[in-house]
Formats: structure tokens, sequence, C-alpha cells
């Protein structure tokens, strides 16, 4: 084990020591400017991405302090979905041509993050039906958020209410009963799950129209009374 007691020259040690320290700040110099020509690189992209396809950002309205995103996507169609595109263009046309339909349209949105969609006529409008029935859903889980327990609140279907409903019930798998009590709970769950319209009907009653005009605004739906047929959203 001589070897270990041998003596070192002063200058190969200083000379290791230089060596050593070159090769460190060569090194750092790399990774530095393979970040910065990487950043560089992102930097170019996401102009020419805002060159070409600015973001379109929705924001919740109604708060003091803070502007809830709503959704965010890119202001023109992605280029990769245009076979899709075109392949329901054709279907479209091909189903006018015939007779089967007056007009269709078509939305397609990716949520992959990129916020990639495509859409076909979405100008037309078309009479939303039981969709609207998501807005009251909206409603009645918020105010239940802001006060726990009004979700078993009680409501009964009368022989009046039921009368005057105006809209036909499609599906008839299952149904409130008039005369039987309710919490806003299972009417939920029979409009929702079984598009029951009396549910409907009954909890839009007893909704406070503030807060229903509130979900409905951030939804971007104008129209409140679910008995007339002007009730209109585009299918984007």
């Amino acid at each position: 084990m001589k070897f270990l007691t041998k003596k070192i020259p002063i200058y190969l040690l200083i000379v290791t020591m230089f060596i050593g320290i070159v090769t460190v700040l060569v090194v750092i110099t790399s990774f530095k400017k393979d970040e910065e020509e990487k950043l560089q690189s992102a930097t170019i992209n996401s102009q020419n991405i805002a060159t070409s396809c600015d973001m379109n950002i929705s924001r919740l309205k109604g708060y003091k302090f803070i502007r809830p995103l709503l959704f965010a996507e890119r202001s023109c169609e992605a280029e990769k979905l245009f076979s899709v595109k075109n392949a329901a263009s054709n279907i479209i046309n091909n189903l006018k041509t015939k007779g089967n339909i007056d007009n269709a349209s078509v939305y397609i949105r990716l949520f992959n993050g990129r916020a990639e969609w495509i859409s076909i006529n979405d100008e037309i409008k078309y009479q939303p039906g039981s969709l609207l029935k998501v807005p009251i859903l909206i409603t009645l889980l918020k105010m239940e958020e802001k006060t726990p327990g009004i979700l078993q609140t009680k409501l009964t279907l009368t022989q009046s209410a039921f009368a005057t409903t105006g809209l036909k019930q499609e599906f008839l798998k299952s149904s409130i009963k008039v005369g039987s009590s309710y919490t806003i709970k299972e009417l939920l769950n029979y409009m929702i799950i079984n598009s029951d319209n009396n549910a409907t009907v009954l909890l839009n009653d007893h909704l406070p129209l503030v807060e229903l005009q509130k979900a409905c605004t951030d939804l971007g739906i104008t129209t409140l009374d679910l008995t007339k047929s002007d009730s209109k959203i585009s299918a984007k």
C-alpha cells in the first residue's frame, strides 16, 4: 500500500483541479445554451400560434375579487379535424338532398388541453328541448353549495300544476305522481335520469328567478321560459 503514501506533485494537483473546473463550466454552459434554445423555440411557436389563431377566454362574472375561468378555446378550427368535418358535411348534404332533413349542425370539441374544435352550421339555432333542464340542475346544486339542506326541501305536484305544464312527456318510464311529495334531490333525479317534464316544471316554479337567470346567462342562454318554442341555442 506504498502508493497511498506517495506524495503527489503540487503542479499535478493544480492541473487536475483546473481541468475539473473547466469541465464543469463547459457542461453548465452547454446546459444553459440548450435551455435557452428550447425557451426561444417555445416562444417563437407561441408567437406563431398567437398570430395565426388567438385564444378566446371566457370568465365567470359576478365575483368581486376573482374571475374564475369558464373555458378557453382557439378562435380558429383545428386542421387535423378537417377530414371529420368534410365527412360530416357530406352526410348532411346527402340527407338534405334526399329530403330526410331540412338542416343539421355539428360541433366537435376535443378536451385534450389544446382546445381544438370544428363546427358545421354553428349559426343555425334549434330548440334544445331537455337540454334546458341542465341550467335548472346547475342552479339548484349551486344553491345547495351556498345553503346546505335545500336539496332536502319537499315539493308536491298538484293537479293544477300537472294540467298546465304544457310540455309533452316523451319518456314514460318513470314520472312523479299528482298529490305526491318529493325532495328536490329526488326531483332532480326524475328530471335528469328520466327526463321527467313534470319534475322539471315543479322545480322551475320554485326556483328564484335571479339564481336561474345567472346560470342561464353564464351558459349563454337568454330565454328562461321552458314552455316556449323560441328558446333556441346553437349546437356550439
